[in-house]
């Protein structure tokens, strides 16, 4: 008497059938990947051969899995990590990627109909077929997305450790060691007219470095300021752009905006954005990194994203002074600077209120929160601290030259 056959060995024989066949089959997969999706269609022969030769790989694991010659764990489907890492150094996107895959998958499903149509399967054996061949794609599909990300990540990583030792070293003034297009900043001219721009959280719930990461995710994907042609660093608690550009006017400007308000989210982040520049090539990048750390220390709430050449008069004068001026005002600073911090900081806000309000006591003291005569007795205990008489033209502008001076040299200092 004849074993009747089991379920388990239709499937096994279908696999068999379907691995006979296995490199027609991973063919046909090719081509419908090649047709239907324009990234592999336009990636050019060498793409396309690599793509065929994993398509027949795929195909054959599949069949193998099905007929029970493998079990398809980590060492049987090591080619596919391999391969597919291909992907990432060959600009072949992860949608596409997967889209791929998802084409690949519904033409061996057709193979693998057309063959169990042959065979004549029951429902029973049918059915097992189907579940264990949606399994074998599971298995392979999450091998192939692993092999992709983990070759991303590898790829990104360095590619991130080369930015940043590109952007220090364009900080540290060492752009004239550096060759015209570096690897690490691809289509970026370093003898073109460069903007610099320095991003940090002022506020806001979460990581430092997680809110920064999220501004830079949401510059890299503007298309205002395109992919190529930029540097994104993050370091030292900030994100640092470089990109070329005549001025901070149009899209530059306005793809940082949108990243700013698109990454703020529900914690509420508020970033600080100083923009410098523009510099002539990459020996002016230093320079121009210091404006942009100048007008980011001006920047405020009212004024989140602030250019060093849209500050006054007064702030860029005293900013941009020369060592003899600065040893002028460091010298009518003296009282000040023996002062304690706390009382240092009390007189500043007290002395910037009072300008704002063009010396209008009534008006300062309700932007301080104080009674008029409050505001009068610290102006008073202000001149006597400080030798300068900020109830004067003369002393309040002596005092806002000391206060500007303080800060954008500290500015200066502290990079």
């Amino acid at each position: 008497m004849t074993a009747s056959i089991t379920d388990a060995q239709r499937v096994k024989a279908v696999g068999a059938a379907l691995l006979r066949r296995h490199h027609s089959i991973g063919e046909s997969m090719a081509r419908r990947i090649s047709d239907e999706i324009p990234e592999y269609a336009a990636a050019g022969a060498e793409v396309l051969s690599d793509l065929e030769s994993l398509a027949i790989e795929t195909a054959r694991l599949l069949s193998q899995m099905l007929a029970g010659e493998i079990a398809g764990d980590r060492d049987d489907l090591a080619v596919i990590r391999r391969g597919v890492a291909r992907r990432v150094h060959q600009g072949i996107a992860l949608e596409p990627f997967l889209h791929a895959y998802r084409i690949a998958q519904s033409e061996y499903w057709d193979a693998c109909s057309r063959v169990a149509l042959v065979e004549g399967l029951p429902g029973d054996a049918a059915l097992a077929l189907g579940s264990r061949l949606h399994e074998a794609m599971d298995t392979i599909t999450a091998h192939a997305a692993e092999g992709y990300l983990r070759e991303e990540m590898r790829v990104s990583r360095r590619s991130g450790r080369a930015t940043r030792d590109l952007v220090e070293q364009l900080i540290a003034g060492h752009g004239a060691e550096i060759g015209r297009r570096p690897k690490a900043a691809p289509g970026l001219d370093l003898d073109s007219q460069l903007l610099v721009a320095v991003v940090r959280v002022e506020a806001g719930g979460g990581s430092v470095d997680e809110r920064l990461e999220s501004f830079r995710a949401a510059l890299e994907q503007s298309v205002l300021i395109g992919r190529a042609g930029r540097l994104l660093a993050l370091r030292q608690g900030e994100l640092v752009v470089i990109l070329p550009g005549q001025d901070w006017r149009g899209p530059a400007r306005a793809a940082l905006e949108a990243a700013r308000s698109g990454s703020a989210g529900p914690l509420g982040v508020d970033f600080r954005i100083g923009l410098g520049g523009p510099g002539a090539g990459a020996e002016s990048v230093a320079r121009t990194y210091r404006d942009a750390l100048l007008a980011l220390s001006y920047a405020s709430t009212d004024e989140p994203v602030l250019a060093l050449s849209e500050l006054g008069s007064l702030q860029s004068a005293v900013a941009g002074a020369d060592l003899a001026t600065r040893q002028v005002i460091a010298s009518h600073a003296a009282r000040f600077a023996a002062l304690p911090e706390e009382t240092q900081a009390l007189i500043a806000e007290t002395v910037r209120a009072f300008a704002a309000a063009s010396l209008n006591v009534s008006a300062a003291a309700s932007d301080l929160g104080l009674h008029p005569n409050t505001l009068r007795y610290r102006l008073e205990r202000i001149a006597d601290q400080t030798g300068h008489d900020p109830r004067t033209f003369a002393g309040l502008a002596e005092l806002v030259c000391v206060l500007e001076g303080k800060r954008s040299w500290c500015e200066a200092a502290s990079t």
